[in-house]
């Protein structure tokens, strides 16, 4: 399992080839909203990802099935991202995803050199990568973890999130929160 983990030394710089495109992605309704608000042009698209989502019963994924046929990203034309600006949740974390230390503590005998991560939450994080991804490299570079946390905390919010209409005042796209328990604002596509 520890090499498929983040390591201290380990870095990233996308090299746009798009290979990570052809993954499977579970859009949250407020990625749909995002891509709407910052891209009219792509509502067509988005509906088309609802229509299905409704069909087979599972969440917007970015690729479409048809029969033995597997589609890249529909919002992908050669390697350059129709909706790079507003980009759902979990293409803006790739290729680290985090996952709760207590959840492998078992499986992992040493953490030393390896990245984890305290949230404000108070969860503690250990960060795994895919390491086919071409960007990943052994130099260090500056990777903002606690970026990588606060934008896979704000995907699973949203992930079981009722969403409220878009309005025109709130958030820079239009997108509103609804209130969450405790009369505390839930995460909203701010600061990402």
């Amino acid at each position: 399992m520890e090499d498929l983990l983040a390591t201290k030394d380990m870095g990233f710089f996308c090299k746009r080839c798009g290979s990570c495109c052809g993954l499977d992605v579970r859009m949250t309704e407020w990625d749909l909203m995002r891509i709407e608000a910052e891209y009219p042009d792509q509502i067509p698209k988005v509906a088309r990802l609802r229509e299905c989502s409704q069909r087979d019963g599972v969440g917007p994924l970015s690729s479409l099935v048809s029969g033995d046929l597997r589609v890249s990203c529909i919002f992908l034309n050669g390697n350059e991202c129709l909706v790079h600006r507003a980009k759902p949740l979990q293409c803006r974390l790739y290729p680290f995803f985090p996952i709760p230390l207590d959840s492998v503590k078992g499986l992992i005998s040493d953490v030393r050199g390896l990245v984890t991560v305290r949230s404000p939450k108070g969860i503690t994080y250990i960060m795994s990568v895919d390491q086919d991804c071409r960007g990943v490299t052994k130099a260090v570079s500056q990777v903002d973890w606690q970026g990588i946390v606060r934008i896979w905390e704000q995907y699973e919010a949203e992930s079981t999130d009722e969403v409220t209409q878009p309005s025109i005042a709130g958030s820079p796209l239009g997108l509103r929160p609804k209130r969450g328990l405790g009369g505390r604002d839930r995460p909203t596509d701010e600061g990402v």
